[in-house]
Formats: C-alpha cells, structure tokens, sequence
C-alpha cells in the first residue's frame, strides 16, 4: 500500500504532462493560423474565421485585383514586317476539260452467224461479252444485218427475251434492257420452231453483229489551286483563259467561273472566240490557298491558256483593330487610365524602322533593341481604334501588344 505523500507526487507529475501538452498545443495552433489571425489572438481580440484566408489565397486577390486593373486591348505576333515594293505576278494553270455530254462506241461480236430449226434440230447461237463501265453507261443496242432469212427470230439476253418476231428494217437496232444486263452478259440468237409445217426449216443468216452503247460523260467541274503569301498584297488582278468547244451545238452551254466560291464570271460559251478577260476583285484573295473553279451546265470544252496576272506589293504593312469601350474611355478622360503599346522585337540588334499610325496620330521607330514601349493614351477614340505599322526596314515583331490601365 501506497503512501499518501506518493500519491500526492504522482498525481503532481500528471498534471505537469498535461500543462505541457496543453502548451504545445497551443504553440502549434499559433504557427498555423494566418499571420492576422495570429496578430488578433496575442493581442487577446476574438477570431472571425471568415475573415481570414491563407497567405496564398490573399495572394491570389492582389494579383486579382492588380489584374482587374489591367486590360489587354490587343494581342497579337505580326511577324515579319517589309518595305513596300510592287512586282507583277504571273501564274499559269494546265488545261481545264469540262464536258457533260453522252459517247457513243461500237463493239464488233461477230462477223456472220447462222442460226436454224427443225422439227428435230435446234441451232442457235451464243455471244457472250463483258461490260465494264457500267455506271456511265446510257443505252446499249444490238445492230446487225439480215442476209437471209426464214421464219421468226428470237433474242435472248441473260434468259430474258428482248425480240421476237420478223426482223424489219425499223426493227434494227434491238435496244438491250440496261436492268438486265451484268459484268458479263450472254446472248442467244434461236430460230422459230417450224409448227405446222414440220418439214420445212427457220432460218436466220445475220452479218455484222455489233454492239452501240451510249455512255454519259460528266465533269462538269474542276479546280486549280495556287498560293498566295499575303492577300492584302493582291492588286489589279487579270484572269484571262480560252475556251476550246469540242462539240458544236445548237445551244451551247453556260461557263461559271469563280475564286474561293465567289463568282467571278457567268456566261454562255462563244466558241473559237478570243480570249476572255475578267478583272478579278482584290478582296476575293485569301492568305495561303485560293480556289479557281471552272463549271459548265452542258457541253464539251476545253479551257486552255489560262493565266492569272496581278500585282503583289511585297510590303507587308499590318493592321489591326481593337476597341476602347465608354467606361475606359472616361477613366482615360479623367486622367484615371492611361494605355501603352509594347512592342517585342526577335533577339537580334538590327535597326528597326518603321511608322507606327494609332487612329490618325504618328509614333517613329528607330532603334536597335528588342523591345519598345510608348504610352499612346493621348491618341485613343471611343470605339474602335487601329494601328498600323508602314516598315522602312525589314525586321521580325514577336509580339505585339496594347494595354489599358487604371492607374
């Protein structure tokens, strides 16, 4: 049994523990908290948790509220900028064939055939041939010549009966159904059955049987491509071509001619004309690929000697356009805003020079550094605005930027 002066020790040393890890506690506590809060609490004030945040949090609102002072009017990485300077331009395009007309062929399949019939003889004859192109194909006729003849003739084609009877002159050619007709196609030529008069024989002698087919020729559309560095450089452009008719009709066809699915030319086809000229307008060009396409409604041409001439201004000269609203405007009358263009040049030290126009005011550039800055306040409207930049000297613009700021 314990002493009572031993209890009282072990019960002190207890609450020795607990005191310091109370203490402890509270020193971690301390580090933990924002530094406000930490501030409030050493100085006894009560804790409104709501009102504070972590370091990095208020961080993020004064980068927040720096960043609702500052605007980006524009943005952009005009690359590089040249010195004016006009070279015609000459582009050449092979030949366009342009037709939608209907080809009619023949195919030679026998010389002479001899078919009969009997009471007790059946001599017919099989032809076989092939097909293959027949998504074109329009009309397919049988044509041959009756040297002498006795009885009925009948025509089969793939099983199918498609002539019986006398053979006319108007009955030549048999037109052969296209439904029936496959990759490879037989006909049989059969001598009537004698009948009544079994003694007696049908007879058909034919000579120069031939096949007529009538395909359908369609391409009716056709383009050339070609490539144009800078669109806002085209100027006074000439299309000239000659049309070729294949065939003369008695109604020729209509000719569209368009750029980039803008019509540029409408008209019916002149044969044998002279050349046509069309005065293309500058703003159908686009930057990198352009489209010339050829079309007609009906016909058989050929566009030949077509050529495209215009003049290129190899100045490149941007421009651009960005807007300053009511609000921003008058924290610029009020002298509460200003806005600066910056520039950035690629790394070399070569001189650049250039006139920089905001709206109807001038900045001159003259430098060899890389970067270049200049407040332009004084020179924005309400609205929109733009800024151009006619270079002296070849150089490269990074970037390009316009900011508005409260200040």
């Amino acid at each position: 049994m314990k002493s009572k002066r031993g209890a009282e020790h072990t019960a002190t040393g207890s609450v020795a523990v607990l005191i310091f890890l109370i203490g402890l506690f509270l020193i971690a506590y301390l580090v933990l908290l924002p530094e406000d809060a930490r501030e409030d609490v050493l100085e006894g004030k009560d804790i409104d948790y709501d009102d504070y945040d972590t370091r990095s949090d208020r961080d993020k609102d004064e980068d927040k509220d720096k960043n609702d002072d500052e605007e980006t009017l524009l943005l952009r990485q005009p690359g590089v900028v040249l010195p004016p300077g006009e070279n015609e331009v000459e582009k050449d395009f092979p030949s366009v064939n342009l037709l939608d007309t209907t080809k009619k062929s023949t195919r030679k399949l026998a010389d002479k055939i001899t078919v009969s019939r009997t009471l007790f003889n059946d001599n017919y004859k099989d032809i076989e041939f092939e097909l293959d192109d027949m998504v074109d194909l329009e009309d397919l006729s049988l044509f041959f010549n009756v040297v002498d003849s006795s009885g009925d003739l009948i025509i089969e084609l793939n099983g199918n009966a498609i002539f019986e009877g006398k053979v006319d002159i108007g009955d030549v050619p048999v037109k052969l159904p296209v439904v029936n007709l496959r990759d490879v196609n037989k006909l049989r030529f059969i001598a009537s059955s004698p009948g009544i008069a079994f003694l007696s024989t049908s007879e058909y002698v034919l000579r120069d049987i031939e096949l007529i087919k009538e395909s359908s020729l369609v391409n009716t559309q056709e383009l050339r491509r070609f490539e144009v560095g800078r669109a806002e450089a085209v100027d006074d452009a000439v299309l000239e071509f000659f049309v070729n008719c294949i065939e003369i009709l008695p109604d020729q066809g209509v000719m569209s001619v368009f750029l980039n699915r803008r019509n540029i030319f409408y008209g019916k086809v002149v044969c044998d004309a002279t050349p046509v000229e069309i005065d293309v307008p500058d703003d159908y060009f686009e930057d990198d690929s352009n489209f010339l396409t050829f079309e007609i409604n009906k016909g058989n041409y050929i566009i030949e000697k077509i050529k495209l001439t215009y003049d290129f201004d190899e100045g490149f000269n941007p421009r651009y356009f960005f807007t300053v609203d009511d609000e921003q405007f008058e924290d610029i009358l009020d002298d509460d805003a200003e806005v600066t263009l910056k520039m950035k040049f690629d790394d070399d030290l070569d001189r650049k020079r250039a006139e920089i126009r905001v709206n109807g005011d001038t900045i001159f550039l003259d430098q060899n550094d890389d970067e270049f800055e200049k407040d332009i306040t004084g020179f924005i409207d309400e609205g929109e605005n733009f800024i151009m930049i006619f270079a002296k000297e070849e150089f490269d613009i990074v970037l390009l930027e316009i900011i508005f700021e409260k200040i």
